[in-house]
């Protein structure tokens, strides 16, 4: 078993072994479209192994979909990812019972190669359990070496979907941004993996959600006005207010009587001729923001030109890409219903939070009815952040097409492993479909292996995504996820 994951069932014949030898040939019924796994092959067979791996007619290695082999060998496979690799003392032969399952025989097929030793005459049937295994990783663009490596690890492990984060998608209309992400895309593909591109909500941040401060006195120090914030919000959705007392007096105008110079580090200067006298107390009524009245920041769901600028970008991700998912993040919630322009809507927190979601949903769909998008569920949740939020009503008002990311990294005892558990059962009893998603430790991995095993036949149930949140070489449970994926157990669980 030098095939991870683990290979399902193994039966073997006595019919002696295949050996490798200095000539192997091959024949593709398939015409070439798998060209991706034969080139890999082919520099194992030429790099390591000093044999030469040819095309023929009649070749040692046969490999197909089920259709282009005899009724008498053909198998009633599980699912389309399945093959079966029927080994004797003249032949291998591949068998997918779609074009994918081929390729994942293929990859199996390289994998016994790289033993470089006798193959014992066997019938090999092999398939995953859950549908979709998935891992979230940065990619950096353009393309290295060390990130294309990190691909072919995945394919190895036979992971069927990576979800391709990067910062770079928001400047996918420069030529080479673009040539640089649709350089993965079209690398992912020809493995047959699906790649999903990853936009979240806001980039400019004066977008972010704020809060709201109302009648605060500031002293004017000459002609300037300055703030111990980091941001002041002026925009058309939200301006600053300067009164002469508080909540009363003369309103300032801004440009007759004062000017916004800058609003970050936020400035604010009286114009000389004006109503602001000197080094007086003005009382400011507005929006801020400041990365330290909480450690996350979101878009703030009442700002038009967020979604703006979603809908302009995932317009071209998705003509560009042409993807099946799109992932927006939208995890670890900050400030919510904090600042006047959701103040204003008189909407409940599960509102707009809800609403924004549905935005985001609409957008998409707007583009691409197919594509389907996935979030982190954590702000949906109320086992997790939702709860901690007071959102828990919040996943009865969004659309049940959506696909829900559910992850909890904490799984140290039988309250947090409860947790994991009651969340995965939340989202898969009112209709989303559903990841899980493992990462870092093994307890962790451990208990969604529990969750998967008892959940593998619901429909809804999508498979485990693993997560990496490091540009490193972090890779903890990467292998572990890929195993549990596809055979629904690893060593943690016997």
């Amino acid at each position: 078993h030098n095939v991870f994951p683990k290979i399902q069932h193994i039966d073997l014949l006595n019919k002696g072994e295949f050996r490798i030898r200095k000539e192997i040939s091959f024949t593709d019924l398939t015409n070439g479209l798998l060209n991706a796994d034969l080139e890999r092959i082919q520099k194992l067979m030429h790099d390591k192994l000093a044999v030469n791996w040819n095309k023929s007619d009649r070749g040692d290695v046969l490999f197909g979909l089920q259709k282009d082999f005899p009724e008498a060998i053909r198998y009633s496979f599980p699912n389309n990812e399945a093959y079966r690799i029927l080994v004797d003392q003249n032949h291998i032969k591949v068998i997918g019972a779609g074009i994918k399952g081929l390729h994942f025989g293929l990859v199996t097929l390289m994998h016994l190669f790289k033993m470089n030793i006798p193959l014992p005459s066997a019938d090999i049937l092999d398939y995953p359990i859950v549908a979709h295994r998935a891992t979230f990783q940065y990619l950096p663009v353009p393309m290295t070496p060390k990130s294309k490596e990190r691909i072919l690890e995945y394919i190895d492990l036979k992971y069927n979907e990576i979800v391709v984060r990067s910062s770079d998608y928001r400047e996918i209309d420069d030529p080479k941004i673009r040539d640089g992400i649709k350089k993965y895309y079209d690398f992912i593909k020809s493995f047959q993996i699906e790649p999903i591109p990853l936009l979240w909500i806001n980039s400019d941040p004066s977008w972010e959600e704020g809060f709201l401060l109302e009648n605060e006195p500031f002293v004017f120090q000459g002609d300037s006005l300055k703030f111990n914030f980091q941001r002041l919000v002026n925009l058309d959705s939200s301006r600053p207010v300067l009164r002469s007392k508080d909540n009363g007096g003369i309103v300032y105008l801004p440009e007759k009587d004062y000017r916004i110079v800058s609003v970050s580090p936020p400035v604010i200067k009286r114009v000389k001729n004006g109503s602001i006298p000197l080094n007086t107390t003005v009382y400011l009524t507005g929006d801020i923001i400041d990365g330290r009245a909480h450690r996350f920041s979101k878009a703030c769901p009442s700002e038009e030109l967020a979604y703006e600028e979603f809908d302009r970008i995932s317009e071209l991700i998705i003509n560009t890409l042409h993807p099946q998912k799109l992932h927006v993040n939208h995890d670890e919630l900050g400030l919510v219903n904090s600042d006047s322009r959701c103040k204003k809507r008189n909407m409940k927190d599960y509102e707009l939070a809800a609403y924004q979601i549905n935005r985001m949903r609409d957008i998409i769909k707007k583009h691409d009815p197919a594509v389907d998008m996935i979030m982190w569920a954590d702000c949906i949740n109320p086992y997790h952040n939702a709860g901690l939020k007071m959102l828990e009503n919040t996943g009865d008002l969004i659309y049940k097409d959506i696909i829900m990311a559910h992850w909890k990294y904490s799984a140290e005892n039988f309250q947090q492993r409860d947790l994991l558990e009651m969340g995965t059962k939340y989202f898969l009893d009112r209709g989303f479909r559903t990841y899980c998603s493992p990462w870092d430790h093994l307890v962790n991995h451990q208990a969604w292996e529990k969750i998967l095993l008892e959940n593998a036949g619901n429909p809804n149930f999508m498979g485990l995504m693993h997560t990496e949140w490091y540009s490193d070489d972090r890779s903890y449970g990467l292998s572990e996820t890929a195993e549990i994926n596809w055979t629904g157990r690893t060593w943690l669980t016997r």
